[in-house]
């Protein structure tokens, strides 16, 4: 038979084969060459960065951070509207603070809160069909809420909510890194 060298470089693609004194070149993980042999190269799938460190891939984690924000926002607009329209159960508060709260809430604040409750949950679940379908935009749209929410924080010195909301952005941001890059 008829003796065969070849030289690949696994980091690029270009391959130079040498059979019998002619050199041919390729290009791909696998190929044909004059003497109808394969040169296989071992390419390694890319890895996805892992949310925290060890816990889940990044869309996972997109999807499950979102799942929680809509489950919270769902929450806080079922108390919210059970409270303002039940009087009896209202009354029935022994909490001062929930008392001072119901009574300085008016309906334009109740209709606000509400508003912002709902857009939330759009928000999230836009967020839930880009991870679910790698659509970017979407991805785009529940990171803005999460900066929003950030702000929003911010604004009532509520440490809690930035850091909840700001470790709800980064699986968000990583994600779309990770769609833009291919």
């Amino acid at each position: 038979g008829t003796s065969t060298k070849a030289t690949a470089s696994i980091e690029t693609m270009n391959t130079e084969i040498e059979t019998d004194g002619e050199t041919d070149k390729s290009y791909g993980p696998e190929e044909t060459y004059k003497s109808g042999d394969y040169i296989q190269h071992d390419r390694q799938a890319p890895k996805s960065h892992t949310c925290c460190g060890c816990c889940c891939d990044t869309r996972r984690a997109v999807i499950v951070v979102n799942i929680i924000s809509i489950s919270f926002a769902t929450l806080a607009l079922l108390s919210l509207t059970l409270l303002t329209t039940s009087a009896d159960l209202a009354s029935q508060l022994d909490d001062d603070e929930v008392q001072a709260f119901l009574d300085e809430m008016d309906g334009a604040s109740i209709g606000l809160t509400i508003g912002i409750a709902v857009l939330g949950i759009i928000c999230n679940a836009c967020g839930l069909f880009g991870a679910y379908k790698f659509h970017q935009i979407s991805i785009i749209i529940a990171s803005i809420w999460y900066i929003v929410e950030m702000i929003r924080s911010c604004v009532y010195f509520d440490l809690f909510g930035l850091a909840m909301a700001g470790l709800f952005l980064y699986p968000h941001v990583v994600f779309y890194r990770e769609l833009s890059s291919g």
